[in-house]
């Protein structure tokens, strides 16, 4: 005990700075010795320590009669010094010069200073519905990584495999406080019972008057919430229940496709159910690159001719080929487009756009074009675009600067809209003010038609053949 004693006292003197007046004042004369007493020592207890030995200091005779007090920085480190005995017993770590420094004592303090005030313990996740088990799972994971338990220590740790000796590890605090709490706190203690108690306590509201409570019951009575854990990800995550989870997951990936949205299935519908595949295959250690999944779904929505523009701006663009998040944006955007599109619009289109009379549209579009003012379909046309020609609009569909929309004067969300530069913005109101102009331009010639009622009756119809057109020259008076 004297040992240990004598060795506290070099570390105050050389670890951290405090004299050998107050080195002695603190581990012999208030009994301070060794880091068992500053563990259990509350904020109350340091600052009575101070208190003590500040009310009589002690005077020393080298240099004669300096007066030796705890100063506002030491009486900081004596309060950092609680929360490091707290941290090292907790990590399984044994004490040394290199691991108690100050600025050690510094980052392990403010650790517990920022988890106090956040300490809280959350609403226990939803009941399990009894189907998806690993959705459950992931709720207690997230309840248990959020939640702080005894010590100030989140529950993640009560749940976690034991340690792998064979495991290289990455040092005292590496790579942050939370994360060696996590990978070394200990499995006994005063601190470990109260909070795998309180495992218990989410599992059994997680899991009571379901089929899931019949793996879990048998551990109720020592109220044991780590076993209790590991038997639900043994029961639903095994080799057997990964197997299925994979076949599913690969065979709705198979399956799905997009060809256009539906009253029961919108796109994120479609995107959801992709990445929710990903995730699960993810879970059985089947990890698919950013690059493989942008050129699936590409693939997928290939059916949707109203997305063939995006498609290629997808494909075009290097950023967007290695970005699941960003493709799925770049295509919402032109699945919400479309459906946003003016109804007026579609329907005067397809009004201008005519029969299907052989010849020369508008816009030079040779090949099949129809009676209409704009041409309709052909090779080339106005803006020698090869394909269809325009529908109408003097301001065809052009790419917005970044590459990453169509711009075709349709509406927008906010902030997709505030994404685009001034020009972009300038061009979508021409391409609005175009299309208005054209609306009420067809609406009022439809306005000058007569009703259908008052139209002249068809020409009659020539009989075919020779002697029709005889007959029909004599009528004439023709010889």
């Amino acid at each position: 005990m004297a040992a240990n004693a004598t060795a506290f006292r070099s570390y105050l003197e050389t670890g951290l700075g405090f004299s050998a007046v107050i080195s002695s004042q603190i581990a012999t004369t208030q009994g301070f010795d060794n880091f068992d007493s500053f563990d259990f020592a509350t904020a109350d207890v340091i600052t009575n320590l101070v208190i003590s030995i500040n009310k009589t200091p002690v005077v020393s005779t080298s240099p004669e009669g300096t007066k030796h007090f705890v100063n506002a920085h030491q009486s900081q480190v004596l309060q950092q010094l609680v929360f490091y005995a707290r941290y090292i017993k907790e990590v399984d770590r044994t004490h040394s010069l290199r691991l108690g420094t100050q600025a050690n004592l510094g980052i392990i303090s403010r650790y517990y200073d920022k988890s106090y005030h956040e300490l809280r313990r959350p609403a226990h996740p939803v009941q399990f519905d009894g189907k998806d088990a690993i959705a459950m799972i992931e709720s207690m994971d997230a309840w248990l990584s959020s939640t702080y338990g005894s010590g100030t220590l989140l529950l993640s740790y009560v749940v976690r495999p034991d340690i792998d000796p064979t495991v290289t590890d990455p040092g005292f605090l590496r790579p942050s406080v939370p994360d060696e709490i996590l990978r070394r706190a200990i499995h006994t203690g005063q601190n470990f019972h109260p909070n795998n108690v309180a495992v218990w306590s989410m599992i059994h509201a997680v899991t009571h008057t379901t089929s899931a409570y019949s793996i879990v019951k048998k551990f109720g009575k020592d109220r044991n919430g780590r076993l209790a854990y590991l038997a639900l990800v043994q029961h639903y995550k095994g080799d057997a229940h990964l197997t299925v989870l994979k076949t599913t997951a690969e065979n709705t990936l198979r399956r799905i496709f997009w060809t256009g949205s539906t009253r029961n299935f919108t796109f994120e519908m479609f995107t959801a159910k992709l990445n929710g595949a990903y995730t699960d295959l993810e879970s059985t250690g089947d990890f698919r690159s950013e690059e493989h999944r942008v050129d699936a779904l590409l693939n997928k929505c290939s059916g949707d001719k109203n997305l063939s523009g995006y498609l290629a701006v997808v494909r075009s663009n290097p950023t967007l080929l290695k970005s699941w998040n960003k493709t799925v944006q770049t295509l919402g955007n032109g699945v919400n487009s479309h459906q946003h599109q003016p109804s007026n619009q579609r329907n005067i289109s397809a009004f201008e756009t005519g029969g299907r009379g052989r010849g020369r549209g508008r816009h030079n579009g040779r090949g099949r074009s129809g009676r209409g003012r704009h041409g309709g379909r052909g090779r080339g046309g106005r803006h020698n675009n090869r394909g269809r020609g325009s529908s109408g609009s003097h301001h065809p569909d052009v790419m917005s600067q970044d590459g990453r929309t169509i711009l075709n004067g349709g509406t927008y969300s906010p902030s997709l809209w505030h994404s685009f530069s001034r020009e972009d913005q300038n061009i979508v109101r021409q391409q609005r003010d175009s299309r208005d102009q054209e609306t009420a331009r067809t609406v009022a010639a439809l306005l000058r038609q007569p009703p259908y009622s008052e139209a002249p009756p068809p020409a009659e119809q020539p009989p075919q053949g020779d002697v029709g057109s005889t007959m029909i020259r004599r009528r004439h008076g023709a010889n």
